[in-house]
């Protein structure tokens, strides 16, 4: 820290350190001015924030145009980017160029004209300042005393954190809908395929495949949201992305075109991470298209998978105890504003034009890294292109999977009638599962929720020979209903249905034998041939 000659004057100081409601300071005779200027410089040297003082320069008229920086502490220098001795007696606009064309010129007027202190934080890009800056001003003498500090990683995580927030509300959200409407569009395809079966080929029946054919692209939709909403996903396994990627450019360089320049880059040995080939498909998949899109002229896309630095890792607060690997797509397209590049991963958000994407392709993407405890990094301006950084934790110790022989196909006996107890609290559902069930030749016992199921079968459990139901449903969901029915039927096979797929029913203790999932909207031959196997494993067991 600098101090002046003018700062140093003893009348100078003991105001500064006796001023009432101010700082108290004990001194003793002679020795005054010398405590005090070793204290004064002790307290900031040692501050972690930047300090200054700056006079006010006046022209004849009085009016202030500019100021003399005449204190300044080690702190505000390394933010300067220089040193102490380097900034007395400079004038704020050669340190600060462009200043006076900011807001905050009329703040340094306004402490120094009304002796009012003022606070400021905000995104500032002059000289060496670049990024967020928090910083406080008060008046000393004929001008101000100011303490600022760079709050840019702060503010990243802040910024960091609010989208993680948006995204978790939005991810819940779209697996809201998603779930709803998997009940609706069950209904619809069922329907659809009953009405099929029954008609002669014609007019009518080619309207009604169009129909079952707009119910499949509807379920590729809700299953793109439920990826990003991380409620459905397939079982993870352990995959190399480098393996996965030299699979897939030659299909990659064809969905790109002639007019892009796609270029790749594979890690030397192989690193595996949790997640299925299918999902890591997709993300190289939905990335690379989403890169070709912000290239309609054409343009160059840099794909590369590598392990990440101790640095880098630290740059992006990776946990430092695990080892992690990047997948890189860079383009040289349009790129984006900050507005856009917060909400790039909102589902149905997109800047394509109408009938060009359905907005989901990103979004997709976050959820499977978010599910494979990764992160997602965008960097991107406008005429300067878009990089898309997922960092996945490589699975510690891990041994790649070996490819095991397709099994054959076992034939599924055709079973005898079966006493079905059916919990569904979708009224459509219920109703076609019913159905379907009694064309297969069972007897059907319904039920809105758990405990109406529970008082339906009360002193007759012996008679169920399999339980069909929801996952969640009202009242009592299906997982306390099989444990409860199992009580008393030991062995029971139960088929469960969600819209969730899986997480329900991972998320609890291992589940005993005899236990299927089906994933709604499931078609009337997966739904009789999970019956019939269920049953089939039973009776072979007994």
């Amino acid at each position: 820290m600098l101090l002046t000659a003018d700062m140093a004057e003893g009348d100078r100081t003991r105001a500064l350190a006796h001023r009432p409601g101010g700082t108290a300071l004990k001194t003793t005779g002679q020795d005054e001015l010398q405590q005090t200027r070793e204290l004064l410089t002790a307290v900031l040297d040692s501050s972690l924030h930047g300090m200054a003082v700056f006079h006010a320069l006046r022209d004849d008229a009085g009016r202030i145009v500019d100021f003399e920086c005449v204190l300044a502490n080690p702190a505000a220098a390394r933010i300067a980017g220089t040193t102490a001795e380097d900034l007395i007696g400079v004038p704020l606009t050669r340190i600060v160029p462009g200043v006076r064309d900011t807001p905050l010129w009329t703040i340094y007027e306004s402490v120094v004209n009304t002796g009012e202190p003022k606070v400021w934080e905000g995104r500032f890009e002059g000289g060496p300042f670049h990024g967020v800056y928090r910083s406080s001003y008060v008046r000393v003498g004929d001008g101000f005393a100011c303490m600022f500090e760079d709050v840019t990683e702060r503010a990243q995580l802040e910024e960091g954190l609010r989208q993680s927030q948006k995204m978790e509300a939005l991810g819940r959200l779209a697996g809201g809908i998603a779930h709803d409407f998997n009940n609706v569009l069950m209904a619809i395809n069922g329907y659809a395929d009953l009405v099929l079966e029954r008609l002669e080929p014609g007019p009518v029946r080619d309207d009604v495949a169009e129909i079952r054919r707009a119910g499949e692209q509807a379920a590729a939709i809700t299953s793109q949201l439920l990826a990003f909403s991380r409620s459905r996903g397939e079982d993870t396994s352990l995959e190399d992305p480098s393996a996965v990627l030299a699979k897939m450019e030659g299909l990659l360089r064809r969905l790109v075109g002639r007019d892009v320049e796609l270029t790749t880059r594979r890690s030397a040995g192989p690193c595996l991470v949790r997640a299925s080939r299918g999902q890591l498909e997709q993300v190289l998949l939905n990335l690379v298209v989403n890169a070709r899109d912000a290239m309609p002229g054409g343009g160059r896309i840099d794909l590369s998978i590598a392990p990440v630095a101790a640095a880098e890792q630290h740059e992006h607060a990776l946990d430092p105890a695990r080892s992690w690997l990047a997948l890189d797509v860079r383009d040289t397209g349009q790129g984006m504003d900050e507005e856009t590049r917060a909400r790039v991963f909102e589902p149905f958000f997109t800047t394509k034009a109408g009938g060009r994407g359905t907005g989901l392709g990103l979004a997709t993407v976050y959820g499977i890294v978010r599910r494979a405890e990764g992160r997602i990094v965008v960097e991107s301006r406008p005429g300067r292109g878009s990089r898309f950084r997922v960092f996945l934790p490589v699975a510690d110790g891990a041994v790649a999977p070996i490819a095991a022989a397709p099994a054959p196909p076992v034939p599924v006996p055709t079973p005898a009638s079966a006493t079905v107890l059916l919990a569904e609290d979708e009224e459509a559902v219920r109703r076609l599962v019913a159905r379907l069930l009694a064309s297969s030749g069972h007897r059907v016992l319904e039920a809105a929720d758990g405990e109406t199921a529970l008082a339906l079968v009360a002193g007759r459990e012996h008679t169920i020979d399999l339980l069909v139901t929801d996952v969640v449903m009202p009242r009592l969901g299906g997982l306390e209903l099989a444990e409860r029915l199992r009580r008393v039927r030991a062995g029971l096979p139960v088929l469960y249905v969600s819209g969730h797929q899986r997480d329900e029913v991972a998320i609890g203790p291992p589940r005993p034998a005899g236990e299927r999932m089906l994933v709604k909207p499931f078609t009337a031959s997966e739904l009789v041939r999970a019956v019939g196997e269920l049953l089939a494993a039973r009776r072979a067991s007994d």
